[in-house]
């Protein structure tokens, strides 16, 4: 994953992951962190595009900010 490759809805939502590139069969953690502005309900969502069959995935982050 490049850094264009990540993308978020907003720019209240950041991610943080390794640079290096990820070996078959190997994982990789990333870490999505949602700034609020106010205490409230969110749905964010992260677009990964990578070199998968099922590229771009995409990941749902959803709670209450307090």
């Amino acid at each position: 994953l490049a850094g264009d490759n990540v993308i978020t809805s907003c720019g209240c939502t950041t991610v943080e992951y390794p640079k290096e590139p990820v070996q078959p069969g190997k994982s990789l953690t990333l870490k999505v962190k949602y700034q609020a502005e106010h205490p409230e309900h969110f749905s964010k969502t992260v677009r990964i595009h990578c070199n998968s069959e099922s590229s771009p995935r995409i990941l749902t982050v959803s709670g209450n900010a307090q």
